[in-house]
């Protein structure tokens, strides 16, 4: 690419970039999700700083739970492959996880956990918090979750559980008396 062409696209990427961030300081998250689209049809790159600012906006909304989550829902199914993936649009991931968690729609927040290639803390935390306020709380999802991923942080593997996904197992297997199975 030429200098000047190269000077060019990276003025536009970051006035695009600094005007999310400004709609999800402002909590406008329909605006930041219009403005994703916009990006994706003028070919505008992401990265996670884009999705780290729509997640943002989401969270400072005042827009229905319900609403966001389907427009989350709709930003995911337009990613790229390259865009699927824990350290680009993590943050969309962890949200959408952690919201269907709170609205106590479970299996929406494994269907998500489960339709990421690879995990990382964030998201094994996200779920693993949800294990701990579903009611009945999900000790034996968490269990399983926690056996299938390394729990030293760093390690390589299936994904990472620092000490708060883990306390988050301890805690739905210490709500519905599971303390034999977990040891």
């Amino acid at each position: 690419m030429d200098p000047l062409c190269n000077n060019l696209y990276l003025l536009f990427n970051g006035g695009v970039l600094s005007v999310l961030a400004t709609l999800a300081k402002n909590g406008m998250f329909q605006a930041a999700k219009s403005l994703f689209h916009e990006m994706k049809r003028k070919y505008v790159p992401t990265s996670s700083t884009t999705f780290q600012q729509l997640a943002l906006a989401a969270a400072r909304s005042n827009i229905e739970n319900s609403i966001i989550l389907d427009g989350l829902e709709e930003i995911l199914a337009t990613l790229s492959k390259q865009e699927r993936n824990v350290e680009e649009s993590g943050a969309i991931y962890n949200f959408l996880i952690r919201g269907y968690g709170s609205m106590g729609k479970f299996d929406d927040s494994m269907r998500i956990f489960n339709s990421l290639e690879r995990s990382n803390t964030m998201c094994l935390c996200a779920i693993l918090f949800v294990c701990s306020i579903s009611t009945p709380a999900r000790w034996n999802e968490a269990l399983l979750i926690i056996h299938t991923s390394d729990i030293v942080a760093g390690a390589e593997g299936p994904g990472n559980i620092e000490s708060t996904g883990l306390s988050y197992a301890i805690i739905a297997c210490s709500k519905e008396n599971q303390w034999e199975v977990s040891t």
